[in-house]
């Protein structure tokens, strides 16, 4: 699901740390800030209701995200720096609500824009998901999962980042981010064994960026015994490319997942091969339209090939003020219900339309 992307502050909640690293790109509440010691606390309240006829997909979405985070100089050099996100449904009865801490980590970093932080984080293939995960509700959902190796936010991570090539090149960017094993009770598809991420990313001054992800982890022995796929390791790449001029918005994002995507029957797929595209045209009224087009092929030896997401999505912001927007997300879903696969994999193939409001700040 993704968060509501306000063009101007230019980052989701999920990706705090470049507020950290670039404090003016977001308008957050500044709870404190003192010879260079800074708490800030930014969020959305998001009420929104989804149409369907598919039943699992209709209802009350509502959801209120905060997030805090602090810095503090350790040295002439050096600052600490602490990041929690916390995700609450409003959706549920109060006895069986559903609240998760999204992200959770602390780090160190450098004047020279060097940084390591340790916890609970974004995994590096998210990094060039990140510019189509704009849309209101709909979208980030081809090869990005939660809990998934590095495809999303995960725990046990720990990364380094590098930013203008530690001075040297301003607009690249580099990461390396390292996950420990994650088994034991967890469940089946939420583990994972020792992996290792890479990223790097350009962003020019004429609004053109392009990025490009890696990530390798080994699979647990009870995810090789239970889910009918004996391969030593999952893996990932994914590229993506984005031009933004603050009135139009054009991302595109492609790659491939191999041993790692979990179907809702609990077939882990042998590949798959993805692509996401999103264009958007910010107008001064407040409105801004959005397109889009996701779609995922899976490869099973028992279906061969088969579209596990596929739909073209039509979007409408309207922005009220900086803090205020309406929207309405339709997914239009081109998966064919009646095809085997989709039936055996238990794949919806219904249209859903979201409309809601939110708050951020």
């Amino acid at each position: 699901m993704s968060a509501i992307i306000r063009k101007g502050s230019a980052v989701k909640p999920a990706a705090l740390l470049s507020l950290i690293l670039s404090p003016c790109e977001l308008y957050a509440v500044e709870v404190f800030n003192k010879e260079k010691t800074r708490i800030e606390f930014t969020g959305e309240i998001n009420g929104y209701h989804q149409f369907s006829s598919d039943p699992d997909e209709k209802g009350d979405e509502t959801y209120a995200r905060f997030s805090l985070l602090g810095e503090r100089p350790l040295s002439d050099r050096l600052s600490g720096y602490g990041l929690f996100e916390y995700n609450v449904q409003g959706n549920t009865v109060e006895e069986n609500n559903d609240s998760s801490v999204w992200l959770a980590y602390a780090g160190v970093k450098g004047e020279s824009g060097l940084s390591l932080d340790y916890g609970r984080n974004e995994g590096l293939l998210y990094d060039t998901a990140a510019w189509t995960d704009v849309l209101p509700v709909f979208g980030n959902d081809t090869y990005t999962e939660v809990d998934n190796f590095m495809a999303g936010r995960a725990s046990n991570l720990l990364t380094l980042r590098v930013s203008d090539a530690l001075g040297k090149v301003e607009g690249i960017d580099f990461a390396i981010q390292y996950q420990g094993q994650n088994a034991g009770s967890r469940e089946l598809m939420r583990q994972n064994g020792e992996g290792l991420g890479y990223s790097v990313s350009y962003e020019t001054e004429y609004g053109l960026s392009v990025a490009a992800a890696y990530t390798r982890s080994g699979r647990t022995d009870e995810q090789k015994r239970l889910t009918q796929n004996q391969s030593e390791n999952a893996e990932a790449w994914a590229t993506s490319l984005k031009y933004d001029d603050s009135t139009r918005y054009l991302a595109v994002s492609w790659g491939e997942t191999h041993n790692m995507t979990a179907l809702d029957d609990g077939a882990v797929v042998q590949k798959t091969k993805n692509l996401e595209i999103v264009g958007q045209y910010q107008f001064e009224s407040g409105f801004r339209p959005s397109i889009a087009w996701l779609q995922s092929v899976a490869y099973t030896p028992e279906h061969s090939r088969f579209n596990r997401v596929k739909y073209l999505d039509l979007a409408l912001f309207y922005d009220l003020n900086e803090h205020f927007t309406l929207y309405v997300d339709h997914k239009i879903n081109r998966l064919n219900g009646g095809s085997d696969a989709v039936r055996a994999h238990e794949l919806s193939s219904a249209n859903v339309t979201a409309a809601g409001m939110v708050y951020h700040f």
